[in-house]
């Protein structure tokens, strides 16, 4: 079942601009999401429970900025 959903799954973000995530998830095996977001998720910094970054393994870094409400 991992396999085949990791297959789905690899197919869906190939190519594709717009993923409906939602759809996806309820089709594949939720232990090959996290595998897949394990292998290219290096580090997660959460901040008075927001998330200010996310390093990639790949070396990429994407930062969060919040507007003051």
């Amino acid at each position: 079942m991992e396999k085949a959903s990791t297959f789905i799954m690899t197919n869906a973000l190939q190519g594709k601009r717009y993923i409906d995530f939602e759809e996806m998830i309820k089709t594949i095996d939720t232990k090959a999401v996290k595998n897949f977001v394990v292998s290219i998720i290096q580090k997660i910094v959460i901040k008075d429970g927001k998330i200010m970054s996310v390093r990639f393994k790949n070396g990429l870094e994407h930062k969060f900025v919040y507007r003051d409400q």
